[in-house]
């Protein structure tokens, strides 16, 4: 509630819990020793209504004390951000990175202010391969830092929220490195000291090491990136598309170290030592010892604590003698690692791995035991509750339902404990000779083909995903309430209860959109505008010269978050990559799951190179390409209400052509009108262009209007921004990008005119709402925080 709200807000949050639960129990619906019993006991009642209030509001004093360590320490690193810097702290986690090594650092400060005493608990520190690098080192580099970036667009990765969730503040990238002995001695040269803890994590590191090496020389290529991902948590291998075939199927899962993992090893462990002939405390002692040194090994991520601790609370519970309490287990490890960052509750890692137990006991077990459910119906039951419980936060992440995902996890989930079991002894089989290793591999090998054959497969059934989109909270909200209530009703009256979880399902998949909805991509430096209106949609250019893969990162996630699996229409304004990038990437990936209909391209660009090649791409996937210039009307693309006309390019003369100024005079320029509201995009035409748009065509005052070219101090004429006396104007481009846009004076004449600027750079993607008479418009980064 603190991450989400403001403190009024969670103030009055508590309030009203504690009332409605006051109220239920003066009512009588808990009462001691259990629902039915007769005496209420009120004393009991209040105690588990303060039990209840007082963890409520630890959370919310937790979070906020750890909102305000994080501003503390990203107000340090924002007086340093921009210049060289030197910092010192100790190596607390080794990764590799693109281009070298992720280091975490701890204990953060910087060296030059000996009486500065404020320190960065955690940064991460991007450097060149450096040997001798040990966990405990202390370093000294030197270089820049900055703060990690939050998503700027719908879909896109928050990285700065993941940064949050590690208790990293800020990034560091270094031009320098020295070690030193103590951080008390950061200006001499020493070698690194090792201790205690940090000797144990070292050696468990390197440990990890040798077995990576051991499983290089015996696994196929094809399994390898796999292989040490399910062994070893190493994910840097991994074969992209191979992830993404994976993660369409809904078995990504299966990559990442989690409860099947720990219960293979420790209770193999475990079992193994019982029959050897150790009692439970020293049998369950040792396996819970091995699994921590495993879960260090590892990364130790959220699913791997609860796993680990939740598994050693049942060696105990056998050691001592007392029955094993599946939710209390779960609350030890949710509770332990949201006291130490209560950010962990953003993570998918987090909310999928303690909701995936949840639904193992209600609705799973509680429902199977009240049926007397046995067997292969009893597995079938848990699967589908872990599907309904999950389904809604699968959809916050990944924003598509696997429809084979339930029968195909059937399959998966048993055979890849013979994964685990065959990749463990054979990465151990190759020490004693790496043919016995490779054999012993070999069931694994097999398993891993299987399951690549049945996902290819899978793919090829039409409608195999759907993409329904990021729901809002309010739907997981009810969403949530009706799978509860259908529990209840399925528990106590065995009926009705498949019609509220048909009707909570039918909630998420349920996208009504009324109007017209305009967003204004932040690509950097380019442009990129999506349209969507009924159930039509419409791209207007895609493509970015600061980021080279602005589909993979910006594209393909925004359009997969708002549910779009066929994009109707795209127009490609003009061939310069800062505005087609991203769309020759989506033509180049079909793999991603989305479907294009028809391409639009101006006639006087058909034989530009770049535009060539994009249309001869289009045309071998079999996709529509339509031709336009201007007075065409793109009739029907965002449905009937909504009109597009085409003003430029003016034709396909040789002698119209020549009067063009260069490539950008070939945009293609819209002019949107929905009843009262008008918009203009203008591609990156100039003053030559805007110029023979005023000759041509009377043009009325507009809502909305693109900036031509990024806000070009030669496009942009005060007297085309005084005839459309623009309400908004929309800057699209990068910051720090090296053409100097938006032009300053261009800025000033829209303010001038009165009219609204904004800018992607500063607010992120623009979105714009209108129903033909009102209009709504935010900026993403002005958003409130959600799930």
């Amino acid at each position: 509630m603190a991450l989400w709200m403001t403190v009024e807000q969670v103030c009055i949050g508590l309030a009203a819990m504690l009332l409605v639960l006051t109220c239920v129990c003066l009512h009588g619906g808990f009462r001691a020793g259990g629902i039915g019993e007769n005496e209420r006991r009120l004393p009991v009642f209040f105690g588990y209504l303060t039990a209840i209030w007082l963890g409520l509001m630890i959370g919310a004093i937790r979070m906020e004390y750890e909102e305000w360590i994080l501003h503390s320490e990203q107000e340090m690193i924002l007086e340093k951000e921009g210049s060289e810097v030197q910092m010192t702290g100790q190596v607390a986690e080794i990764k590799m990175a693109d281009h070298g090594l992720r280091l975490m650092m701890t204990g953060c400060r910087w060296t030059e202010e000996a009486s500065d005493k404020r320190i960065i608990r955690k940064m991460y520190v991007y450097t060149e391969m450096i040997e001798t690098l040990n966990l405990g080192m202390y370093l000294t580099v030197y270089g820049t830092c900055e703060l990690p970036e939050p998503d700027r667009n719908p879909g896109e990765f928050d990285y700065r929220q993941y940064c949050h969730a590690k208790g990293v503040a800020g990034i560091f990238y270094t031009d320098h490195v020295f070690q030193t002995q103590t951080d008390d001695e950061a200006t001499k040269y020493f070698t690194h000291i090792k201790h205690g803890y940090w000797n144990i994590r070292e050696h468990i590191r390197q440990i990890g090491l040798v077995l990576e090496r051991q499983l290089e020389q015996i696994a196929e290529p094809e399994d390898l990136g796999i292989l040490k991902a399910v062994l070893l948590g190493q994910k840097a291998d991994m074969d992209e598309g191979l992830y993404e075939l994976y993660h369409q199927n809904g078995i990504a899962h299966v990559l990442a170290i989690s409860g099947l993992h720990v219960s293979v090893i420790g209770m193999g462990l475990w079992k193994g030592l019982r029959r050897a002939g150790l009692g439970y405390l020293s049998s369950g002692s040792i396996a819970f010892l091995v699994l921590l040194a495993y879960g260090v090994m590892t990364g130790f991520g959220p699913s791997v604590i609860r796993s680990v601790f939740m598994m050693g609370l049942s060696f105990c519970a056998g050691a001592i003698g007392r029955t094993y309490d599946l939710p209390s287990a779960m609350c030890v490890p949710a509770m332990g690692i949201l006291l130490g960052n209560p950010y962990m509750l953003t993570q998918a890692s987090f909310q999928l791995s303690f909701l995936a137990v949840i639904a193992m006991f209600v609705p799973g077990n509680v429902l199977s035991h009240k049926w007397e459910w046995k067997g292969t119906l009893e597995t079938l039951w848990i699967s589908i509750s872990l599907q309904i419980m999950t389904i809604s936060f699968v959809l916050v992440h990944s924003y598509e339902i696997p429809v084979f995902g339930l029968f195909l996890n059937l399959l998966v989930v048993p055979l890849m404990s013979y994964v685990l079991i065959s990749g463990i002894l054979g990465t151990l089989g190759s020490f004693l000779w790496d043919g016995f290793g490779i054999f012993l591999l070999g069931g694994a090998h097999l398993i891993l083909g299987l399951y690549k054959e049945i996902c290819m497969g899978i793919q090829q059934i039409p409608y195999a995903n759907w993409m329904l989109g990021s729901p809002p909270i309010w739907k997981m909200i009810l969403y949530y309430g009706l799978v509860f209530g259908g529990t209840y009703f399925a528990f106590h009256y065995r009926r009705r209860w498949l019609i509220l979880w048909g009707i909570a399902v039918l909630l998420l998949v349920s996208r009504p959109h009324m109007g017209l909805t305009v967003t204004f991509l932040d690509v950097g430096q380019g442009d990129g505008i999506f349209l969507k209106a009924g159930g039509r949609t419409m791209l207007v250019d895609c493509g970015s010269s600061q980021n080279r893969e602005i589909g993979v990162d910006v594209l393909i996630p925004f359009l997969k978050s708002q549910g779009v699996q066929t994009l109707d229409t795209i127009v490609v304004t003009h061939g310069d990559q800062d505005h087609m990038s991203g769309i020759k990437e989506l033509l180049e990936k079909p793999e991603c799951g989305i479907t294009i209909s028809q391409i639009i391209v101006a006639t006087v660009s058909k034989e530009d190179p770049a535009c060539k090649n994009l249309v001869d791409l289009a045309r071998s996937r079999e996709i529509s390409v339509r031709f336009c210039k201007a007075g065409d009307r793109l009739t029907g693309v965002l449905g009937e209400q909504i009109e597009i006309l085409c003003l430029n390019p003016s034709g396909f003369t040789a002698q119209e052509k020549a009067a063009l100024t260069d490539r950008n005079g070939e945009s293609v320029v819209l002019f949107v009108s929905y009843e009262s509201f008008s918009m203009l995009l203008t591609g990156d035409i100039g003053v030559n262009e805007e110029r023979m748009l005023m000759e041509q065509y009377n043009l009325p005052h507009t809502t909305v209007l693109k900036a031509a070219h990024h806000g070009s101090a030669y496009s942009n004429s005060r007297e085309l921004l005084e005839m459309l006396h623009p309400t908004y104007v929309i800057f699209s481009y990068g910051t720090g990008n090296s053409y100097g846009h938006p032009a300053a004076g261009v800025v000033n004449i829209c303010k001038e005119l009165g009219a609204q600027v904004w800018e992607t750079a500063g607010s992120g993607a623009v979105r714009i709402w209108t129903d033909g008479s009102h209009l709504q418009i935010e900026g993403w980064l002005d958003r409130q925080d959600g799930i």
